[in-house]
């Protein structure tokens, strides 16, 4: 447990400690659900997993007294890539200097008041990061994570940060001819494209993972094409019927919860974005059968003083201030090295249900 006066003295492994102790928004959603999953890789930058898929095979009944019968290793692949690096910085606002150093001469109000700006700075670079995990975390259950990271220190421009995660072309791209933005799509039973249907698409993880999609993320968009449908709709029960006019939203179809994910974030333009885009459906099994989405968090440096001759190895987010003198002030640095990663592809499938 760290004091106020040690915030104030702005020693980085209090500060870094209050970071840990902040929880997530509620309505990060992807983020809850890896968040008590972390899986911390010390010793390298690099992240590895292994990805493991089940096999749909039948062992057989052997003849007593004859050998073994020999069946191959189960197939397991080795991934690596590079971990994504979060490295944000923020200045404290000038007073803060004032407040810091009449706090030290006996004024607690300004000590309180000077801690209190620290933790919203930290909560703020921690909101960032969040927000950007939260994307990553979508991203990376349609398969893969791509960013423009800008240039690089050689003026290399538009380096890009890729992670593949080796879904099956089955269980992510597009739908090539059923559209369920349009309201005559026979998005439940269509016979010439059965795999594009809302059934088809879930058997996919049926077929590969043995385990049973139960859930379907999407966001209002996406929502409002199965209401929309003129099938869903005679599907529906007359009370059935009422309850999606009422509430102008499908919340179940065929043995499946649909979760309606309308959560956004924002670019330096100010401009909004859904963390799941129109068009895509994100089939996911139950809860209890999702262990295989994972945080992979890794280690990196934190100076140990302000002259940065010396380092500290931190596992997870590591905070640090630095003073700068031109101008004049503290500026706050956040840094992390992590990965969302779906270790067994084959228990999600993701779709974009429009054709283009």
């Amino acid at each position: 447990m760290y004091t106020v006066g040690e915030f104030v003295d702005l020693k980085a492994d209090a500060l870094t400690w209050q970071v840990n102790q902040m929880g997530h928004a509620e309505n990060l959603v992807g983020l809850a659900e890896v968040y008590n999953r972390k899986k911390n890789l010390g010793g390298t930058d690099i992240a590895q997993w292994t990805i493991k898929r089940a096999t749909r095979r039948l062992g057989s009944f052997s003849v007593q007294g004859r050998p073994a019968q020999r069946v191959d290793p189960q197939k397991k692949r080795q991934m690596a890539a590079r971990f994504g690096h979060i490295y944000l910085s923020v200045a404290l606002d000038e007073a803060y200097l004032l407040w810091v150093k009449s706090g030290k001469e006996g004024n607690e109000n300004a000590t309180q008041r000077a801690n209190e700006h620290i933790k919203e700075q930290i909560q703020f670079l921690k909101d960032l990061r969040d927000n950007l995990l939260e994307w990553a975390i979508w991203q990376s259950l349609q398969g893969s994570i791509s960013m423009q990271l800008g240039e690089d220190t050689d003026g290399v421009e538009d380096v890009t940060f890729d992670v593949d995660f080796q879904f099956k072309a089955t269980h992510k791209g597009e739908n090539t001819t059923l559209d369920w933005s349009s309201s005559d799509a026979l998005i439940l039973s269509d016979p010439t494209n059965p795999e594009e249907t809302w059934h088809g698409i879930g058997d996919y993880m049926v077929q590969d993972s043995g385990y049973m999609p139960t859930d379907v993320y999407m966001n209002l968009v996406t929502n409002r094409y199965l209401l929309g449908n003129d099938e869903v709709y005679r599907w529906a029960s007359d009370p059935k019927k009422d309850s999606l006019w009422e509430e102008n939203m499908v919340k179940r179809l065929d043995r499946k919860n649909v979760h309606t994910y309308e959560n956004r974030w924002e670019d330096s333009a100010g401009t909004t974005y859904s963390y799941i885009a129109d068009s895509i459906v994100i089939y996911l099994p139950p809860p209890t059968q999702r262990d295989s989405f994972v945080l992979l968090t890794g280690e990196c440096l934190r100076p140990k003083d302000s002259n940065a001759k010396d380092f500290d190895v931190v596992m997870g987010p590591a905070v640090w201030t630095e003073f700068h003198s031109d101008p004049a002030e503290v500026r706050v640095f956040y840094k992390e090295n992590v990965l969302p990663v779906p270790t067994d592809p084959d228990r999600v499938v993701s779709r974009d249900v429009v054709p283009t």
